[in-house]
């Protein structure tokens, strides 16, 4: 049966009526329309029935039901990458998807990446938060994430440290004192001088 991925859900049920048990062929590419069985073509695809490339994190293959239900170009630059899930330090594969597209290797580990299916962009130490600032950097749009963002990794983020505290947030022990700046909020010590912290 030649169909569209989109309309795939609304014709299911007429293609078992109307196909039965003949061969089923399934094309990507049709445009909005009609089912039709065997080696019919599109039909009621007149012009334009192609679908543009797929984006990044956009299903690039999928299988429904154990059938392969269709494939198409990722766009420019994007690579399919298998999906899988990561779970107790194991690589498994998902049921019912095939691969996604994404930008591998861009050093940023996006949600539908992980270490099973782009190390080079998931490896442990981005697992571990280690790389979590810069990837945080390079995927915030102006200063949306500085709230998160903890550029000297003393415990504090880059926000609380420039609006609360008035630390430098490029020095992990603002005061000099041999203690972070983290350490001495937590322990109720002022991080930007002597004694104890007051906010007000």
């Amino acid at each position: 049966t030649a169909i569209n991925l989109l309309y795939l859900d609304e014709w299911e049920k007429n293609l078992n009526e109307n196909c039965g048990n003949r061969a089923c062929i399934t094309l990507y590419a049709c445009q909005e329309g009609k089912a039709v069985c065997e080696d019919n073509k599109c039909e009621f695809a007149e012009h334009d029935n192609e679908k543009s490339c797929i984006s990044a994190g956009e299903s690039a293959d999928k299988y429904s039901h154990g059938i392969y239900i269709g494939s198409n170009s990722c766009c420019e630059g994007l690579l399919k990458i298998p999906v899988k899930d990561y779970k107790d330090g194991e690589c498994y594969n998902l049921f019912d998807v095939g691969t996604v597209c994404s930008e591998c290797g861009n050093s940023i580990c996006e949600e539908w990446e992980n270490k099973c299916n782009c190390p080079e962009d998931c490896d442990e130490e981005f697992d571990m938060g280690k790389n979590r600032d810069e990837q945080l950097k390079s995927s915030c749009l102006d200063e949306q994430c500085s709230n998160l963002i903890d550029s000297d990794d003393d415990g504090l983020s880059d926000y609380d440290e420039n609006n609360i505290y008035f630390t430098n947030s490029e020095l992990s022990d603002t005061d000099n004192d041999g203690y972070s700046d983290g350490d001495e909020v937590k322990n109720g010590y002022n991080p930007a001088g002597e004694g104890k912290l007051l906010i007000f």
